[in-house]
């Protein structure tokens, strides 16, 4: 994979919308933004949801890379520094090991359940070590071949949806209505907290993608891209799971006292031989997903030498570490680093769209520390807690993650008032000097 060669808008599109068609996406978050809105009304919220998030978290920085047409942690390098580019760096690859393994644990218990294993079982470990190896194998191929799996991943997800929804078809005349009030919470407070979810699953993603966009070939290409690769799936996804939950709310599977859900949608009621084909058959869009992890960790995070050896070295240890971790699904030490790691990458994308904004010129060699963004990598990280509870939410508010927009929107504020200031700074010494040299 050469870093610098020319990198077509709908290979990267294609790769984008694995991130979003998977089944870990319509668990954890598609169902985030309840339909709590007639579906016109459900419909412009979501459009303006997926186009506020690949516009701010994809698009923008994106933009940044293209201008600067340097590979991802050399541009933040020239902006933050040396040393806070390497921190990040560092941070991304936990995060990144992070969702490896998370979404490994969602398919270790799609297959546990699927053969009724539930005590610890040497063969069935070899078996996850097998698949993570193969995504591997996989996922380090040239881009053309990435787009091609990452083309059969997303129409695979796309049909899971859809077989969901027809499966639920009982249940489709209360899809207009929606069902208001179901949360008990205001139609604001779901908006918010739903928007927060979705850009607390896409920031970081969308982070290393807009890394590619250094080899795209113009601006326009950056904008099809964004639109086409995440605002367009993750707009369907949404809408798609949204009314498939009003449907199940409504259908025959529904359960009285749970949450209606995807998994309902597609599992509920069925018998357990239809069950495990079911479920082996929808965990294999999770393959999409992981391949990105893998490759973001190989062109991005450094995370593969270049020599043989190293790599083949480096490739065990990630199999063997990410087989041990997804048997930890859901817990919460891993939960909590994934979170902390993406304010950084969140807070690190901040200051390049504030760069890119003021077109602030590159500076020349290699300088280990800007104090301007630094002050605003910091101003974001810490925005929890010197904001009001009533923006950033309460210590408690585990699911919520309302902080991360408010912890965005800090840094980028932070960074773009220093970098007045610096400039407004540098003019006056520079007619200072014009002055003393009269």
């Amino acid at each position: 994979m050469d870093p610098t060669s020319p990198l077509d808008w709908r290979t990267q599109a294609w790769l984008l919308s694995a991130l979003i068609f998977n089944l870990p996406f319509y668990f954890r978050y598609g169902g985030d933004l309840w339909m709590e809105w007639p579906l016109p009304q459900y419909s412009l919220l979501l459009g303006v949801v997926a186009l506020l998030v690949a516009v701010v978290f994809f698009f923008l920085p994106a933009l940044a890379m293209h201008t600067s047409r340097k590979p991802l942690f050399e541009t933040l390098a020239a902006s933050i520094g040396t040393f806070p580019a390497e921190a990040v760096r560092g941070c991304g690859a936990v995060l990144l090991i992070c969702y490896l393994s998370e979404f490994l644990g969602l398919l270790r218990w799609l297959l546990s359940q699927a053969w009724r294993l539930e005590a610890f079982n040497w063969t069935f470990e070899c078996l996850i070590a097998g698949i993570l190896g193969f995504l591997c194998f996989t996922g380090l191929q040239g881009e053309t071949a990435a787009a091609r799996m990452a083309w059969v991943s997303t129409r695979l997800g796309v049909a899971i949806l859809l077989a969901a929804l027809i499966r639920v078809h009982d249940g489709w005349p209360a899809i207009p209505g929606g069902f208001p009030d179901y949360t008990g919470q205001s139609a604001g407070m779901v908006l918010w907290r739903g928007l927060s979810g979705i850009a607390l699953y896409v920031a970081p993603l969308a982070f290393f993608a807009a890394g590619w966009s250094s080899r795209g070939a113009g601006r326009k290409q950056v904008m099809a891209t964004a639109f086409v690769g995440l605002a367009l799936p993750l707009f369907t996804a949404l809408l798609l799971v949204g009314i498939s939950n009003v449907a199940v709310h409504s259908s025959p599977y529904y359960r009285y006292g749970g949450n209606p859900s995807i998994a309902l949608a597609l599992w509920g009621g069925a018998a357990q031989s239809a069950v495990a084909g079911r479920m082996l058959l929808a965990g294999l869009t999770f393959f999409g997903l992981a391949r990105f992890c893998i490759r973001a960790l190989a062109d991005s995070a450094a995370f593969f030498s270049r020599k043989r050896a190293a790599q083949w070295w480096m490739t065990a240890t990630a199999i063997a570490l990410l087989t041990g971790l997804s048997r930890y699904n859901f817990d919460q030490r891993l939960i909590h680093t994934r979170v902390a790691t993406t304010y950084v990458l969140v807070a690190a994308s901040a200051i390049l769209t504030s760069d890119w904004v003021l077109k602030r010129p590159q500076a020349e060699g290699r300088h280990r520390l800007d104090w301007v963004s630094c002050a605003a990598l910091v101003a974001g990280l810490a925005a929890p807690w010197y904001l009001p509870t009533v923006i950033v939410g309460t210590g408690q508010d585990a699911w919520g993650y309302q902080s991360l927009l408010p912890s965005y929107a800090m840094a980028l504020l932070t960074c773009l008032l220093g970098r007045l200031a610096e400039r407004a700074l540098l003019a006056r010494r520079g007619d200072t000097a014009v002055a003393v040299s009269l």
